[in-house]
């Protein structure tokens, strides 16, 4: 059985292609932000992350439409940074 080119190219795009995972950004109030995107974005969360040796804390929060963001803090970090991570596409 021979595969076409076109049909060669479209399966090498559908295996390169990356999708957006999450996008994190750090915050003052975790807990603040995590209950406003709970109340108006319908957004799910789940348990807090904590790393008490870095003062680090962090929720995912899933959004119903898709789509996750992640809620950072660390103490004494007053910087607004965003960032984000991409994933491997699904395999067929």
């Amino acid at each position: 059985m021979s595969m076409t080119s076109q049909t060669f190219y479209r399966l090498v795009w559908q295996v390169n292609t990356m999708k957006l995972d999450h996008v994190a950004i750090w915050v003052v109030d975790i807990e603040l932000m995590r209950t406003f995107y709970e109340k108006y974005f319908d957004a799910r969360s789940n348990r807090k992350y904590e790393n008490e040796r870095k003062r680090f804390t962090s929720y995912f929060l899933t959004f119903p439409g898709g789509g996750r963001l992640e809620l950072m803090h660390r103490s004494g970090t007053r910087t607004w940074v965003w960032s984000w991570a991409l994933r491997p596409p699904s395999t067929p």
